[in-house]
């Protein structure tokens, strides 16, 4: 996993899940919060859909209340297809509102691989770490 830092500790964060290829995908899209040990789910967003070339699933997530915290945004999937062997590939996308128009990129994560139908399909998870920081930059 990753670790990005926030641009600024305000505006609103959008998530997109950009897929490729021919294969039939069930996605859970989870934003955790963590402070002091304790975690909490945020977000929980479940979904399929059946792709043929390529798509982008877009999510606008919530406003930021608590930028002490660090927040991770995990995407599980769960790859299968009709086809003898379909190659694959899942981009996970995290951007931030700065002003009323403009989206800065925080951070991605991608994937990318084979499945059969003689498997019973592939499993996948990518993550990104997103923390606090006092100088407003990106670390990758």
């Amino acid at each position: 996993m990753q670790q990005y830092y926030f641009l600024d500790s305000s505006g609103e964060l959008k998530t997109s899940i950009q897929l490729q290829g021919d294969f039939v995908i069930a996605y859970a899209l989870r934003l955790w919060k963590s402070h002091d040990k304790i975690v909490d789910l945020v977000e929980d967003i479940r979904g399929s859909c059946f792709n043929k070339e390529s798509k982008t699933i877009s999510y606008n997530l919530f406003s930021l209340k608590d930028s002490n915290s660090t927040y991770f945004l995990e995407l599980d999937a769960n790859i299968s297809t009709i086809h003898s062997q379909t190659h694959y590939a899942i981009k996970l996308r995290l951007e931030q509102r700065v002003e009323k128009e403009n989206w800065r990129l925080i951070g991605t994560e991608e994937t990318f691989g084979h499945v059969s139908c003689n498997e019973r399909g592939v499993f996948s998870k990518l993550e990104i770490s997103v923390l606090n920081d006092s100088l407003n930059k990106m670390a990758v």
